[in-house]
């Protein structure tokens, strides 16, 4: 059935559930062990890669390097904001990109890597 395709949805649900369970981890304080592990992976990749995804490139490498470089500028952003403002929270900066993250899934969700490219010419 088309419509219970889980692959088309499988990119989304992955940072979902990164991101749930990363504030899960952060907020309630359990396994504090995988902490960094999660935190780290969820702010390196997460926010860049959303976003990225909409550009629809070939190219691998590219699109791990420019997530990368987009999530660090965000998370650079989120704390200058928050630094300018006297708001400094971890806590804070984490929901914030979290929602910056799930913005980006929203405006891409027409953005599948299932759909197909049409190319002029």
């Amino acid at each position: 059935m088309k419509g219970m395709d889980l692959r088309r949805h499988r990119f989304p649900i992955s940072i979902i559930l990164l991101g749930i369970c990363t504030g899960l981890v952060v907020f309630t304080g359990i396994l504090p062990s995988i902490r960094p592990v999660l935190v780290f992976v969820f702010l390196l990749v997460c926010p860049g890669l959303v976003f990225v995804r909409m550009l629809r490139l070939d190219d691998p490498i590219m699109v791990a390097t420019l997530s990368i470089a987009l999530s660090l500028a965000i998370g650079a952003a989120v704390a200058t904001l928050l630094l300018s403002t006297a708001a400094w929270s971890f806590s804070r900066g984490l929901v914030i990109i979290f929602a910056i993250t799930l913005t980006g899934l929203m405006l891409g969700a027409g953005y599948g890597a299932s759909e197909e490219r049409s190319f002029p010419g």
